[in-house]
């Protein structure tokens, strides 16, 4: 678990320091960067976007790397395990987004406890996803193990983008919404008359 937390920790510095030296960071990485320069985005948004890098990507990725040469089935445990500390930092985390934004703040209040428990099978199901793709990855030749790695990448950042679509959609959608009433019906006969 120790090798795991260094390998998977070192995916993010890699990456970060890839983007800040111009160079390309995977995909999900590089979306997620980028919008660090966008002031749209809410805090929410960033840490979902984070998140998603972190742990739909590098998580089985990191998994996989540290069993290279062994068995990945006795890491099972303990890469579960690792579920109920995040689900214990749940509200802490919460905390600093509700801090944040009265927005966020109000909506923890009127949710009660379904947001934690949402956040909590979210991260599960994203957790659970990280293992399928660990033992995909382990189970493949090492030669193959990158052509996989992109098919990864590449649905991660498509999730990043619906997690937080890029700044030209956002406006385009805005656009339509702000569209001007169409005309009523009487204005349409008139005009045809």
């Amino acid at each position: 678990m120790i090798q795991l937390d260094v390998v998977f920790a070192q995916r993010y510095i890699d990456a970060y320091r890839q983007y800040r030296q111009g160079k390309q960071p995977t995909r999900a990485w590089a979306y997620t960067f980028e919008r660090t320069e966008d002031p749209q985005p809410t805090v929410l948004q960033h840490l979902l976007l984070g998140m998603n890098a972190h742990i739909n990507l590098d998580l089985g990725i990191a998994a996989a790397e540290v069993c290279r040469e062994c068995e990945i089935v006795p890491l099972k445990n303990d890469f579960f395990a690792v579920n109920q500390v995040l689900a214990g930092l749940l509200d802490e985390v919460q905390d600093g987004v509700n801090q944040s934004s009265p927005l966020f703040q109000m909506m923890d209040t009127l949710g009660g406890s379904a947001d934690e428990a949402l956040g909590n099978f979210s991260i599960r199901r994203a957790r659970h996803a990280a293992w399928e793709k660990a033992l995909a990855l382990h189970a493949q030749p090492v030669a193959a193990r990158a052509a996989l790695i992109e098919r990864y990448d590449q649905a991660t950042s498509l999730l990043a983008k619906v997690i937080c679509p890029p700044f030209y959609v956002v406006q385009r959608v805005t656009a339509v919404i702000n569209q001007p009433d169409p005309p009523s019906p009487r204005e349409i006969i008139d005009a045809l008359a």
